[in-house]
């Protein structure tokens, strides 16, 4: 296994290098996200697949945005580390409650989460449509592998993937 450092923009490899790809959680953070994915299918090769999971637009998208913009002008590190704790113990709360759906059993803190959520400088929400349409327009199918994969829907990933039908 190699590791190396690039861009998700620029990837520093050739055309039709990999049969899978596999894009968690970083798309959605990409200041162009649209080439982002024209990035990632063109070193995709024909008939490979590429795994995507990335944050899924609801009714409450809107919402962390709003959150998020105003964390993101926090200066001072006690008032942070306090709201990060605060939103952990009220997702905790919901857990609690039965509002939660941990697919994944090696499911991060929940702090770690809430730094994900908003306190991040960029961040894009997909609904499932949208993701359909970038897919195709890219020649790739599209299926929902995932529909959350974190624990609460409204600040989860979406797993979707595709199959590069096509050499563009």
């Amino acid at each position: 296994m190699d590791f190396v450092n690039g861009s998700l923009l620029i990837l520093p490899f050739k055309n039709n290098s990999f049969d899978l790809i596999l894009c968690w959680g970083i798309f959605h953070h990409t200041v162009d996200p649209y080439n982002a994915l024209k990035e990632l299918i063109r070193v995709l090769k024909k008939d490979g697949y590429l795994i995507l999971a990335v944050y899924q637009k609801t009714n409450l998208s809107f919402l962390h945005e709003m959150v998020r913009k105003v964390c993101l002008r926090i200066k001072w590190e006690i008032i942070r580390k306090v709201f990060i704790k605060s939103m952990a113990v009220f997702v905790a709360f919901l857990e609690f409650l039965g509002m939660k759906n941990n697919l994944r059993s090696d499911n991060v803190k929940i702090e770690s989460q809430v730094e994900d959520w908003f306190f991040v400088p960029i961040k894009h929400f997909f609904s499932i449509e949208e993701l359909k349409e970038m897919f195709y327009k890219q020649n790739l199918t599209f299926e929902v592998l995932c529909m959350q994969a974190g624990r609460l829907k409204s600040s989860s990933n979406v797993i979707v993937r595709g199959k590069k039908i096509g050499d563009g």
